[in-house]
């Protein structure tokens, strides 16, 4: 993603895709937080930071998969999401997309 040109108003981009994985059947994750970095005016040019469990693994944000959404509250700071729904992690590995609305 590191290579991927971004340009306001793009819209949804991927930014930022992990994959999770336990090691036993009843973990979750709860919320997640983010801190923002480089030349991005993270307040003025990031509309929207969304979370998505990408459920069937192919690597775009889907609305049925959206798990949180948020802003971040000044340039260069950090975004927390706490999950109204815990994300399920099993011993098969998922993949979490976070997507900036440009």
């Amino acid at each position: 993603l590191s290579s991927t040109p971004f340009e306001e108003g793009d819209g949804d981009r991927v930014v930022l895709a992990f994959t999770v994985q336990a090691e036993v059947a009843d973990a979750q994750i709860n919320g997640l937080t983010l801190a923002a970095s480089g030349d991005l005016n993270d307040v003025n040019e990031v509309g929207a930071v969304k979370v998505f469990a990408d459920a069937n693994d192919d690597g775009v944000a889907d609305a049925s998969e959206l798990v949180s959404d948020g802003a971040y509250p000044t340039d260069k700071g950090s975004i927390s999401f706490t999950f109204d729904n815990a994300l399920p992690i099993t011993t098969e590995s998922g993949q979490v997309l976070v997507t900036y609305e440009l």
